[in-house]
C-alpha cells in the first residue's frame, strides 16, 4: 500500500470545500463527505490504477469521488451525489501525490495549470 501526501493546493481545496459544505449542508453532511474523501484516498493508495482511475494529462490521473461511494457506505457514510475529483500522480519516491481536489463543474485545466 502506498502512502500519500497532499499538496498545498489540494489542502486549500479541502479547506474550501469544508467551509462550503459546513455552511450549506451542515456538520453531518460534512462528516460524511470527509469520510468519503478519506475512503477514496485510501482506495487509491491500495491500488492507484484501480478501475475508474483515468488518465488526465501527462502523468496526472483523476478519480471521481462517486466511485468510492460503495466503500464509504460500508462505514455508514452515504453521499448520494459527490461532486469532486481527485487529481493525483505517483511521485518518484512511490508516494501518491494528491495535486488537487476539484469540483466537477470547475475548469480543471485552468485550475491545474494556473
Amino acid at each position: 500500500m502506498l502512502n500519500y501526501r497532499i499538496s498545498d493546493h489540494a489542502e486549500e481545496d479541502i479547506v474550501s470545500l469544508t467551509a462550503y459544505t459546513l455552511e450549506n449542508f451542515g456538520e453531518q453532511t460534512l462528516d460524511r463527505y470527509l469520510t468519503l474523501i478519506e475512503v477514496a484516498l485510501l482506495d487509491l493508495c491500495k491500488n492507484p490504477s484501480r478501475r475508474r482511475v483515468t488518465k488526465f494529462e501527462g502523468e496526472i490521473m483523476k478519480f471521481h469521488l462517486r466511485h468510492s461511494r460503495t466503500d464509504a457506505a460500508k462505514k455508514g457514510e452515504t453521499i448520494k451525489k459527490p461532486r469532486h475529483i481527485i487529481f493525483f500522480r505517483e511521485a518518484e519516491d512511490g508516494t501518491l501525490e494528491i495535486l488537487r481536489l476539484l469540483h466537477d463543474s470547475m475548469d480543471v485545466v485552468k485550475q491545474l495549470n494556473p
